[in-house]
């Protein structure tokens, strides 16, 4: 017996193989990798704290833009998510991921854990834009 080769498992003629899927849920048909993807940018995830009023007008945009901020200079951004949900106080910390080419455009200031970006509020349009996805709200 020392010349058998090893069978594989036959299948039914037609039929695609059964491949395990993230999660271990198997899924038929192309081998992972193959699939059509649409191009991604390279993002990172900040946080924002907003007040109610500022919430409320992130509602009404569909919790895709923040609106025009009068009076203030700058946008604050944090980059550690636990340091944004003890800053916030009674407000609310809000996610989102910013395209990488913007965020390269303005210095981190601060040491991690406090680590933030500040955009000049004149700039807003030019963070709008480089949202990618919904805004969430985290509390």
């Amino acid at each position: 017996m020392s010349g058998d080769v090893p069978q594989k498992p036959k299948r039914a003629r037609g039929s695609s193989p059964t491949l395990p899927a993230v999660g271990g849920e198997a899924r038929r048909g192309r081998a992972r990798g193959d699939e059509p993807t649409l191009m991604q940018p390279a993002t990172t995830l900040v946080y924002r704290i907003v007040d109610a009023a500022e919430l409320s007008r992130l509602q009404e945009r569909g919790h895709r833009q923040f609106a025009p901020m009068e009076g203030a200079e700058t946008i604050q951004l944090m980059v550690d998510e636990a340091q944004a949900r003890l800053l916030a106080g009674p407000g609310w910390v809000t996610r989102l991921a910013l395209r990488n080419d913007l965020l390269a455009t303005y210095p981190r200031t601060g040491s991690p854990p406090r680590e933030e970006i500040r955009v000049p509020s004149s700039d807003i349009a030019a963070l709008n834009d480089a949202i990618v996805g919904p805004i969430v709200v985290l509390r």
